[in-house]
């Protein structure tokens, strides 16, 4: 074989590799227009949730977080499950959530993830979140709602403290968290925007029948196109520098060292 028809097999193997991918993602990805979640008592999430999860919690309960909801939604067309725990600092006029996903494919969990959240929003519209969460985000970022995920802070006294020193550089007004009584229906309204602004740029499509986001055949390119290589890895680099440089800028050093919370992640 010659060297010029390996190259033309290694790019023909490319090329399949993202038809497939594209055909993948279009016919299986599907997001819920709507999360109708199931409150669960203190006693409820201990069951099912793992230890990490607890600790995250307990972790932001000292912070000066109050309890405000353990919540779960079952996305009845795919299985997937999310699990979360909604905290507000009204002091603050901060909000955290842990939060585990799990994937399932046929009825069975083939991938867990849990990770702890704060979010700080403001009176014109900008917010600021800060999570420890692994998982990257298929989504176009949004300039006005920035997310700065630092997987490597599992110390969320010092995940906090970042988080703190970020908002801080917004020049404006915090709003006020919601009133008791609209805390759900407030974070359901949260959670979905972000796919309303995607359908608006018509990355996403909202199927009316099933209550479902799905991706458009350019939401669907562009997220295959973020997840292989070698746009995967450049993305890695990226979110690697940006971590180094908030650590570097914003992380307490005695905060680190002194604290003794350190969680293991789920499976």
């Amino acid at each position: 074989m010659t060297f010029l028809k390996f190259e033309i097999l290694v790019v023909l193997f490319v090329l399949a590799t993202y038809l497939l991918g594209i055909i993948l993602v279009y016919v299986n990805v599907r997001l819920p227009a709507r999360y109708n979640f199931q409150v669960l008592s203190t006693e409820e999430m201990a069951q099912i949730t793992p230890p990490a999860f607890r600790n995250f919690v307990n972790a932001i309960h000292s912070l000066g977080f109050d309890l405000v909801a353990h919540l779960r939604s079952v996305n009845g067309s795919t299985g997937n499950t999310t699990t979360l725990t909604l905290l507000y600092n009204r002091a603050a006029l901060d909000l955290a959530l842990v939060c585990e996903i799990k994937i399932a494919q046929m009825s069975a969990t083939v991938k867990s993830l849990c990770y702890a959240e704060f979010v700080t929003v403001f009176e014109d519209g900008r917010e600021v979140c800060t999570n420890n969460s692994t998982a990257g985000s298929s989504f176009v970022p949004n300039p006005q709602k920035p997310i700065y995920k630092l997987p490597e802070v599992n110390d969320l006294e010092s995940l906090y403290a970042i988080h703190t020193g970020l908002a801080s550089n917004v020049n404006a007004a915090r709003k006020s968290l919601p009133p008791q009584d609209q805390e759900i229906i407030s974070l359901e309204e949260d959670i979905v925007r972000p796919m309303e602004r995607q359908a608006s740029m018509g990355y996403l499509r909202l199927d009316e029948s099933s209550q479902m986001y799905r991706p458009t055949v350019k939401g669907a390119v562009i997220m295959t196109a973020q997840s292989l290589w070698p746009l995967s890895m450049i993305r890695k680099q990226r979110a690697a520098a940006q971590s180094r440089r908030i650590r570097k800028d914003f992380q307490p050093a005695n905060v680190q060292t002194s604290s003794s919370f350190k969680p293991q992640r789920s499976s």
